[in-house]
């Protein structure tokens, strides 16, 4: 019983001194790599938000958001249920038509071989052909084994995907922040809203629609909030008609390089210059890197399975002069577009689109002389979109809201920036992950107020 106590004891003063630590720590982060996600700021004491309760609440998030070496806590959980078997692999197996259409690309070395489909190699073109730019009807990829990794990952086809499940609230919240922006800005800046949906959903999961939500219906659903101002953005059909080619990694949640040149056409043509879209075939120079190992691999335990199935990734340089300035908390500094430093063994290769992108916001100027300003407000997905959009545009401004710090911009507000850049257009670039929660959408929206 004695030896009891003492233990406790001394769980209890770890506890506390942790506690200590964490409230007196004066370099607490600001996004989680794990997660992919910013973190909770610091709220703000006021006597309304004291005795509404919203300040105790952000409080309590923002504690255990920022809680001393919790990206590590959290990786050693994941380690723990690996390695001590608290969770067990569950592999679902479909049964498929044998006459089933062969995809064009698709992962190798998948858990049950029914169908074998392999993604370009260096020395292949996927170049889209006349024939791939219109397909008039798409189909799903077809799905022939699900097996759950841990919560919320599956591993389908070798593509390690997130079940997503939207919270009504949260898309209501992204479309209160795009209504708000278009009204902020007036009629003569256009706005466009193009929400991305993950790899998942272009698998034909028909038979198991209670593994993740309907992203088809999300995007409808964030359609019927926008006011008739704003310009919804079709990057839903854009890459649905293109699924079954290498437009999503399988090893990380981000899309190809493929995958963001077929959404910069359909912002394009919801701008009406489908006409001045340039064909990908113009991107002569490019990188080809094998072996890339994405962020999944983290989230899920350092898998075996994801480790043996390594990405291709393939970065087409602009063709366009340009100078790229990153403006950080401790000045600007240029950059490079496709920086090959970050190709390194302890890094994620996606980190050399837009040099890791961790700017409180980036400027692009071209050799354009259009008089033409873009502004993009997005995530990571942004860092490998932005090359194709400057032949057309003299300057282009990417907000990563991840990173966006007011104090650095003299605390003005995003459409405030937006003004005091002359921006003509302002596009919401987010992956699904980045509306349909609202702890990103609570973000997103306060860099209004």
């Amino acid at each position: 019983m004695k030896r009891l106590r003492i233990d406790s004891l001394i769980f209890i003063i770890v506890i506390v001194i942790a506690g200590i630590i964490n409230l007196v720590n004066p370099n607490k982060p600001s996004i989680s790599v794990a997660e992919n996600r910013k973190l909770q700021e610091k709220p703000v004491f006021s006597i309304t938000s004291y005795f509404n309760k919203s300040y105790a609440n952000n409080y309590s998030l923002y504690y255990s958001d920022t809680f001393i070496l919790r990206d590590s806590l959290i990786q050693s959980r994941r380690y723990i249920n690996k390695y001590f078997g608290l969770k067990k692999d569950k592999k679902i197996e479909i049964n498929q038509p044998t006459d089933s259409p062969l995809p064009t690309s698709s992962p190798i070395s998948s858990p049950v071989e029914l169908q074998t489909e392999i993604p370009p190699s260096p020395t292949e073109s996927i170049f889209p052909t006349p024939s791939q730019i219109c397909v008039p009807e798409p189909e799903y990829r077809k799905a022939h084994t699900v097996e759950v990794l841990n919560t919320p990952f599956f591993l389908i086809n070798d593509y390690v995907v997130a079940s997503i499940w939207a919270q009504a609230e949260s898309l209501k919240k992204y479309a209160q922040f795009i209504n708000e922006l278009q009204i902020s800005m007036g009629e003569n800046v256009g706005i466009y809203s193009m929400i991305v949906p993950t790899s998942m959903e272009y698998f034909d999961l028909a038979d198991l629609q209670y593994i993740t939500g309907s992203q088809k219906k999300m995007v409808e659903d964030i359609a019927e909030y926008t006011n008739d101002s704003v310009n919804d953005v079709d990057a839903y059909n854009a890459l649905f008609s293109h699924c079954n080619e290498y437009i999503y990694y399988r090893s990380d949640h981000h899309w190809t390089h493929l995958g963001a040149y077929y959404a910069y056409c359909a912002l394009m043509e919801s701008m009406g210059k489908k006409e001045n879209i340039i064909s990908l075939d113009k991107y002569v120079e490019k990188e080809v890197i094998e072996g890339y190992i994405g962020s999944a691999y983290r989230k899920t335990n350092q898998d075996d399975r994801v480790l043996n199935n390594p990405d291709i990734l393939t970065a087409y340089y602009p063709i366009t002069e340009y100078k790229y300035v990153m403006h950080k908390k401790t000045g600007p500094v240029e950059k490079r577009l496709n920086d090959l430093s970050y190709i390194t063994p302890d890094n994620q290769y996606y980190n050399m689109f837009m040099s890791g992108g961790n700017g409180i916001y980036h400027e692009f100027t071209t050799d354009n002389e259009n008089g033409k300003t873009l502004l993009v407000i997005c995530d990571s997905y942004g860092a490998s979109f932005v090359h194709f959009l400057l032949p057309h545009y003299e300057k282009v401004y990417i907000m990563d809201t991840r990173y966006y710090d007011k104090e650095y911009i003299n605390n003005m507000t995003i459409d405030e920036f937006a003004k005091s850049i002359t921006a003509d257009e302002i596009a919401t670039l987010l992956y699904m992950d980045s509306v349909a929660y609202t702890f990103n959408t609570d973000v997103l929206y306060s860099l209004l107020k």
